[in-house]
């Protein structure tokens, strides 16, 4: 009898390594995976090897500017088809006049972060019908992009921050320009 619990004793011992050793393979792996993740940029294509010059820069605004009201509507058009927030369609989305530049540190990229306040009606018949607050103004900062091309949005939108928000928040992927 004292011969069967010691294999059962040895047999469970042995599994248990074997669990362990697979668990600390599986964690290995997926710390792996995750730091070998490929972030992209506005445009992979169009990445600068370095920074470019004032001067480019500068050009790079003033085609934003000359271009900034159809960009808005490209903007409001994105988001307005996009669905989100759930519940919610986009009555209006206003634009501030001013603009704070800043460069995407890995591409190097200019982008302009514009401080909006936007308008909001419920669906009828859907989950927001009834919440009082669908009426009230929301902030939000929208983001334009240069590609290396052209400008260009893709109606990503950061709700509850304005721009110097965003880029305090998100130093590490941009630096501001002046």
């Amino acid at each position: 009898m004292s011969d069967g619990i010691f294999i059962l004793t040895t047999v469970c011992g042995f599994v248990i390594v074997l669990f362990c050793l697979f668990v600390a393979t599986v964690m290995t792996v997926r710390r792996q995976r995750s730091s070998t993740r490929v972030v992209k940029s506005s445009n992979e294509t169009s990445v600068p090897n370095k920074p470019l010059t004032a001067e480019q820069y500068t050009v790079q605004q003033t085609v934003f500017i000359d271009n900034q009201a159809t960009l808005q509507q490209r903007f409001f058009s994105l988001v307005s088809q996009s669905g989100k927030p759930k519940g919610l369609t986009w009555k209006s989305c206003k634009f501030d006049e001013s603009t704070i530049w800043v460069i995407e540190k890995q591409s190097a990229n200019l982008h302009a972060l514009l401080s909006t306040i936007i308008h909001f009606d419920a669906i009828p018949g859907g989950p927001m019908e009834d919440v009082e607050a669908v009426g009230n103004a929301r902030i939000a900062t929208a983001i334009f992009f240069y590609d290396g091309e052209h400008w260009d949005t893709r109606g990503d939108i950061l709700f509850n921050l304005d721009p110097h928000e965003v880029l305090t928040r998100h130093c590490d992927d941009y630096d501001l320009y002046e």
